[in-house]
C-alpha cells in the first residue's frame, strides 16, 4: 500500500528540514504546498477561485504521483480543515495510508524561531501575521501524530517518523 505523509504546522518549526531528510532517505517526491499556494494567490483569482485551483492541483498531483511512487511527502501550513479533509479523501481514493503529523509550539516560541530563521535565511513573517495565522489555525485536532517542538528538534523526531514509513 502507498503512503502519504503530511507534515504540517505553523511556520519556523522545522517542517521543510524534516521533509528534506525524509525525502533523501526514501527517494520520495516532495510537494511543498505553501510554495504552490503562493503561486496561485494571484490578484486575478478571488479567494474561492484560488481554493478551487489549489484543490484541482492537489487532486491531479496526487493522482500522477500515485502512479510513480509508493511514498509522497507533503509539507505546508495546512491551517484549514477543508484541505486536510481533501487529503483524507484523496488518500482513500488512491488506496494510500495518510499520516498527518502536526508540529506545534506556543505562539511566543514561534515568533522567536521566526526571528532566528530571518537572521539565518532572510525569510520573515510579521509578528501580526503569525498571531493571526495561529489564532485561525483549525487543524490541531485532525493530526494522527503531533509533536510539541518546544521540547524537541526535527532530528529528535526523525527516527519516530521514519518508523511510520517503514
Amino acid at each position: 500500500m502507498n503512503k502519504t505523509l503530511l507534515i504540517y504546522g505553523m511556520p519556523s518549526l522545522g517542517k521543510s528540514t524534516l521533509i528534506r531528510e525524509l525525502s533523501k532517505d526514501f527517494n520520495a517526491q516532495i510537494i511543498h504546498i505553501d510554495s504552490f499556494w503562493k503561486e496561485i494567490s494571484n490578484p486575478i483569482y478571488n479567494k474561492t477561485e484560488s481554493e478551487f485551483v489549489f484543490d484541482l492541483f492537489l487532486i491531479e498531483y496526487m493522482k500522477q504521483l500515485k502512479m510513480q511512487k509508493s511514498l509522497i511527502l507533503l509539507e505546508g501550513v495546512f491551517a484549514t480543515k477543508s484541505k486536510i479533509r481533501l487529503l483524507e479523501q484523496l488518500s482513500e481514493n488512491y488506496n494510500s495510508t495518510l499520516f498527518k503529523i502536526l508540529l506545534y509550539d506556543s505562539i511566543e516560541n514561534i515568533i522567536k524561531k521566526n526571528r532566528e530563521r530571518f537572521q539565518k535565511e532572510g525569510k520573515h513573517i510579521s509578528k501580526q501575521a503569525l498571531i493571526k495565522l495561529y489564532n485561525n489555525f483549525e487543524t490541531f485536532s485532525l493530526s494522527t501524530y503531533s509533536y510539541n517542538m518546544a521540547n524537541k528538534t526535527t532530528h529528535s523526531i526523525y527516527s519516530e517518523i521514519k518508523k511510520l514509513i517503514l
